[in-house]
């Protein structure tokens, strides 16, 4: 009795600190759940964390590559520009254009009566052939002799205006078949001249009359159905 008189306040507060310990029991589950969906959502957003880390570490790739492919593309439009019909090669020959054209006129000028030049067309380069007293024509309306030498002097032309190295050989096949009597010794003498610009000119022929003009023949004849060789 004594004990409970001692304690009277406390005994007549037990129901009100029941209530209390409810409402705080209650609170603290209310803040247990409030935690864990707040674990729930660190979680998630680690998640979404880690999720776009990556997705940004792929856009840097991605962007990377973009800037790769656009320098592989600058270089390559370049290139092509370059490579053009109407690229650097167009406007280095069209700057040189009286000297390619001086060469070839100082070649043919022994060899033949007609001249043969370039024209700068604006867009494009016409190479032209002029016999005297006649028009200027482009050179594919010309006979397959005329084609065959302009050619040849063209190529000597550009040989030796260029400032590139050229080869050593020089390839003719079958260059004379076009040929008649009347560039035939003209054709003889842009020969002698190709000998004089290559180390070695290797002329592939079927005409014997053309013998006379090289240093050393190499005769293939057909024998049993092969290819025999007579050094």
């Amino acid at each position: 009795i004594q004990y409970y008189n001692d304690n009277i306040e406390a005994y007549e507060n037990l129901s009100s600190l029941r209530g209390d310990l409810t409402a705080i029991t209650k609170t603290v589950e209310i803040k247990k759940s409030e935690i864990k969906k707040c674990d729930d959502k660190v979680l998630e957003y680690m998640s979404e964390k880690g999720s776009a880390t990556r997705m940004i570490e792929e856009c840097e790739e991605t962007i990377a590559k973009i800037k790769e492919a656009e320098r592989d593309y600058i270089a390559y439009d370049i290139f092509v520009q370059a490579t053009h019909p109407n690229g650097i090669s167009y406007e280095v020959i069209k700057s040189m254009l009286p000297v390619i054209n001086g060469e070839i006129q100082k070649i043919l000028s022994s060899i033949v009566d007609f001249k043969v030049f370039f024209a700068d067309e604006g867009s494009k380069l016409e190479i032209y052939l002029q016999h005297p007293r006649f028009d200027p024509r482009p050179l594919s309306m010309g006979s397959g002799a005329e084609k065959t030498i302009a050619s040849m002097a063209v190529r000597l032309a550009l040989v030796s205006v260029s400032s590139l190295p050229k080869s050593q050989v020089f390839i003719l096949d079958e260059p004379a078949t076009a040929l008649d009597a009347e560039h035939m010794e003209g054709f003889s003498r842009l020969l002698q001249m190709i000998k004089t610009q290559f180390k070695t000119v290797l002329l592939i022929t079927h005409l014997d009359s053309l013998k006379d003009v090289v240093d050393t023949t190499i005769e293939i004849d057909k024998i049993d159905g092969y290819a025999h060789v007579n050094l």
